[in-house]
Formats: C-alpha cells, structure tokens, sequence
C-alpha cells in the first residue's frame, strides 16, 4: 500500500467515525425528552422575560439563572443560552448593545467578556456567544 493510499483511508476512517459520533450525538438529542423541555422553556421563558427588560437586563439574567448550579450539564446550558437569544430577540433595546462585537474572530471576544466581569466559566460564555450570535443576526 503506498503511503497516499494509507492517508486517504486514514482520512476516510477518521470522517467516518466523526459522521458517526455526530449522528449518534444527534440521534441522542433528538430521543432526549428533558432536553427537549428545558430547550421548550429556556424558548418560552425568554421570550417572557424579555417583554419587561433591556438587552442588558437579559445578559445579567442569563448570567445569574444558574447560580447555585456549581457545573451545570450541556442541557442546562443550551436551554440558558436559548433563554438569552429568545429574550435579545423581544427585549428593548439598549444603546450601543452590539458596539465592538467582532463576527469573527469571536471566540477571543467571548473569553475576553467572561474575564473582564472575573467568569471563566461555561455559562458566561454561552451567555456572550449568545449575545455574538444575536448581534451578528446569526
């Protein structure tokens, strides 16, 4: 077997347990009846919240819903990150809300916002990749 050969079946093998992880991933979700209800919530609750605040009022509250929660899991997350889209989405508007949110390179931009308010953590960030994907009308 050349040494092309080995590379592309190597790449064929690695693309193929990548699609299959993705889609067991998927199927997961999918068949995962309290992720789909923290998801339905985070929608409704969101949507609620942001009728009576600001865009900076849905930020703050995103970042304080899972207080308490000392490593909240990847549903929590999802359902507080969609909490926040869904509450950007109804909520009034706050001057100059999007100023300095980049389209890309953005990854740096959300680590840089958890760190100025001293939160590492993985609720800050989806709070701001939330507010990036908001801002950027993603």
């Amino acid at each position: 077997m050349t040494t092309k050969t080995k590379i592309i079946v190597g790449a064929g093998l690695a693309l193929f347990v990548l699609c299959a992880v993705v889609a067991g991933l998927i199927i997961y979700l999918a068949l995962d009846k309290d992720y789909a209800r923290q998801y339905s919530a985070g929608l409704a609750e969101g949507r609620e919240f942001g009728k009576g605040t600001n865009q900076d009022g849905c930020i703050r509250e995103g970042m304080s819903r899972l207080k308490g929660i000392e490593e909240p899991d990847f549903r929590q997350l999802a359902a507080n990150s969609v909490f926040v889209r869904e509450c950007l989405s109804v909520s009034q508007k706050t001057p100059g809300f999007c100023t300095g949110v980049p389209s890309v390179p953005f990854r740096e931009w959300i680590a840089d916002q958890c760190k100025q308010l001293g939160r590492e953590d993985a609720v800050c960030l989806g709070v701001f990749d939330a507010k990036h994907t908001f801002c950027n009308g993603l």
